[in-house]
């Protein structure tokens, strides 16, 4: 299926249709999904070469595509990077770092995360709490 929206995304460009956000953004999560992270990466740089500029979705498809690939130094450096880009991290990355780094027994990273998100004003869901606990349930660390 990625190869065939791949051969639709050359198609367009060829035909001169210039692709949007959404186009990108599918093909983004499908190369994450199954874990194609070099090729997702070469599709994200290559969105800014055809006039389409990654948007918030695109770096949370990045982070949750690292994280799934235990890669959380380069879902934090994705993470980094969103920011610097002009996007302000929302409760949806910060959910996937905290999940990331919990399912990878780094509960003191995901605690860190969760305090960041908090003295950024944004709510943790409970999403964000269960995720904790459970982190903590497979942990020593004591919340």
């Amino acid at each position: 299926m990625i190869e065939e929206s791949n051969y639709v995304l050359k198609l367009m460009i060829n035909k001169g249709v210039v692709p949007v956000n959404i186009t990108y953004n599918s093909m983004l999560d499908g190369y994450c999904l199954s874990g194609q992270m070099d090729e997702a990466s070469k599709l994200m740089n290559a969105m800014a070469g055809e006039g389409c500029k990654p948007d918030g979705v695109s770096f949370n498809n990045m982070i949750n595509g690292f994280c799934k690939a235990r890669n959380l130094d380069l879902a934090l450096t994705m993470y980094k990077e969103m920011s610097s880009k002009g996007w302000s991290p929302n409760g949806v990355a910060y959910n996937i770092l905290v999940d990331g780094f919990c399912k990878n027994g780094r509960l003191k990273h995901a605690l860190g995360l969760f305090r960041q998100m908090q003295a950024q004003g944004l709510c943790p869901d409970v999403f964000t709490r269960v995720t904790l606990l459970d982190g903590q349930a497979g942990s020593s660390m004591r919340l």
